[in-house]
Order: structure tokens, then C-alpha cells, then sequence
């Protein structure tokens, strides 16, 4: 029996590196998943068929209310009495969605970029903590976006590498692998964008992008800024414990 794994997230990338991460920190914890680990573990969004869920309004106009431990969760009005957060209304949505999918996760996983604006942390920190869900909830929140997580993971394999990070340094006037937060996403064009950096890093080769993702200390000691260390630290807490013995 495998255990389901909700993700919702902004695209592609997201997922991608998400479960990524997932999949080695499982595999670093228990050894036996090694090799088996995709049998072990299903990715699922808020629709039949999906691996994950991108929001949009027009999923969540009819959904029932849930009773957890005896209290009723809302899907509108202030949360503890407390008027919602940045972006806390959309997050209280996607939960409720995943409440009425079946098989229902046993987490859920909610991805996003803050682009610099740390009040979309705090929504999502309220829908949270302040309501009592069904499932465990892990939160991958990238500053300034999820590519300055693979950056913090690059470290130079050879020589060109090592003059590609140096040429960028020199640059920005700052170490893009172990100051990640510092860049941004937006504009595209900035010489601090993200994507631009992470591009340059890697000669723009998807296999080398993927294997940032790899090295998880890199990502814990790195990644304390930007968000990687904390989203490690989640798995840690909440995915590995349900993988503890052979399903």
C-alpha cells in the first residue's frame, strides 16, 4: 500500500523539484525504499488522474464543509477570529479541495514562490496552523523562487564551472550558490534573476539543472535563506515518520 502524497504548486518545476527532494530525503532515511521508493509513494492533485494541482477559482465554488475532531472547518470567514492573511483564502480552498478527494492524502504538500514577499508565508502559515486539517501539511516556500534552490545546490564539477561561478560573482558582487536569497524573480532580465543565474551556472544543460537538487547537505547548510533547509526539515518531520517500517 502505497502512501498518498498530495502536491499542490505553481507548474512543472515545481513539482519536479519537490518530489525530488522528497523521493532522496525518503531514501536517505529508510534504505530499504532504495529502488523502490516510486511504489511506495503516490503524488496526486485535487482531480482524478493529476500528479499535482495548480488553484483555480472555479474548483472551489461548491465544496462542502468537513467536521474534524468534532469542529467544523469553514471555507470562508476569518480563521480564529483573525482576518485573513495574503493569499490564506486560496490556501483554505486547495485544503478543502484535497479534503473531498479520494483516496484523501495523508500530506499535502503546498509549493510556492514568494518572489520576494514574505506576508505569502504567513498565509499560508495561518490557513495552517489555525485549522485543524485531515492530513499533515508540508510547505516548500522558495525566496525569491524555486530556482535559487537548485542554485544553492550547484558546486563546480570541473574548471568551466568553476569560471562560470567566479565570472558571476564578480557580477552581482555576491556568491549566487551560498547567498541564493539574495536573487530575485523579477525582471526576467535582471542580472539577480533566478532563472538567468541558474541558466548560466549550468550552461543551460536540464541534466545538470536536475542534479543542484542532489546534494541535501548542500541544500541544508545553503538553503537556511531561501527556504530549501526549511522545506527539508518538513519532510524530516512530517513525510519520512510515514514510511518508518516496510508497507
Amino acid at each position: 500500500m502505497s502512501v498518498v502524497l498530495g502536491v499542490a504548486c505553481e507548474d512543472n518545476g515545481h513539482f519536479s523539484a519537490v518530489t525530488c527532494l522528497v523521493d532522496d530525503v525518503l531514501v536517505t532515511s529508510h534504505t530499504w525504499l532504495d529502488g523502490i521508493v516510486d511504489a511506495c509513494r503516490t503524488w496526486r492533485g485535487v482531480n482524478e488522474g493529476e500528479a499535482w494541482y495548480k488553484y483555480d477559482p472555479g474548483d472551489a465554488t461548491d465544496l462542502r464543509p468537513i467536521t474534524v475532531a468534532g469542529q467544523r472547518i469553514k471555507i470562508h470567514g476569518p480563521i480564529r477570529g483573525e482576518p485573513l492573511k495574503p493569499e490564506a483564502s486560496m490556501w483554505r480552498r486547495v485544503l478543502f479541495s484535497f479534503c473531498h478527494t479520494e483516496p484523501r492524502p495523508e500530506v499535502v504538500i503546498l509549493a510556492r514562490d514568494l518572489d520576494g514577499y514574505p506576508k505569502r508565508a504567513e498565509g499560508i502559515k495561518q490557513v495552517r496552523e489555525g485549522i485543524r486539517w485531515p492530513f499533515r501539511i508540508v510547505v516548500a516556500a522558495a525566496q525569491p523562487e524555486i530556482e535559487a534552490w537548485r542554485a544553492c545546490g550547484f558546486t563546480p564539477a570541473d574548471e568551466r564551472e568553476r569560471e562560470r561561478l567566479e565570472a558571476l560573482r564578480r557580477e552581482l558582487s555576491f556568491d549566487p550558490t551560498t547567498q541564493s536569497h539574495r536573487l530575485t524573480s523579477h525582471p526576467n532580465d535582471a542580472p539577480t534573476d533566478a532563472k538567468r543565474v541558474l541558466t548560466r551556472l549550468c550552461d543551460g544543460a536540464p541534466e545538470r539543472v536536475d542534479a543542484c537538487l542532489k546534494d541535501l547537505a548542500a541544500l541544508r547548510t545553503r538553503g537556511r535563506l531561501n527556504g530549501a533547509a526549511d522545506f527539508l526539515g518538513e519532510i524530516d518531520e512530517h513525510i519520512v515518520p510515514l514510511f518508518s517500517s516496510p508497507r
